[in-house]
């Protein structure tokens, strides 16, 4: 299958999902002996983990050694499917006002929904978010207000904050 056969393919099952070319960018790329399908969300409200649902199981094929797991070398066709570079920081915004009073806070641990939580382990200002529920237990780092807004509306819209 050519790439531009492989791309209309993802497109079409994207489209039967009810994703528009709007919301979604597909590129097909030969790298070398194998192909890359670079899927770009281009909306924030999309779940990326049901555009993995979708396409993976569908189109990622990934030869590896059954000893070591090791990816062996051509044939393979990947996915790499993201979201474009910003597209949570509008979006995020409304969650500022939560997130100035959570940074505010002088606690160790600050429960904000029912399984996240903002940490500050050594009173230092070196904030932490946490995930923790039967599902998922995740921690990432808080660099900014920003970042923590991203964090808020990640989990209010997917329930995860690891998109």
């Amino acid at each position: 299958m050519t790439n531009k056969e492989l791309s209309m393919k993802i497109r079409k099952s994207l489209k039967e999902a009810g994703y528009t070319q709007k919301d979604i960018k597909v590129s097909v790329r030969s790298s070398r002996y194998d192909t890359a399908a670079k899927i770009t969300i281009h909306n924030p409200h999309i779940d990326r983990h049901r555009i993995e649902k979708i396409l993976r199981p569908a189109y990622e094929e990934i030869d590896r050694d059954d000893i070591t797991g090791e990816i062996l070398q051509g044939g393979n066709t990947m996915l790499f499917i993201e979201y474009e570079y910003g597209i949570f920081e509008e979006v995020a915004r409304e969650w500022m006002a939560t997130a100035k009073g959570l940074m505010q806070s002088k606690a160790e641990v600050t429960r904000i929904f029912d399984g996240l939580y903002l940490l500050d382990p050594d009173h230092c200002g070196a904030l932490e978010i946490r995930q923790q529920d039967e599902n998922t237990s995740c921690t990432y780092r808080v660099h900014s207000i920003s970042h923590l807004c991203e964090f808020l509306y990640k989990f209010a819209e997917f329930k995860t904050i690891a998109v």
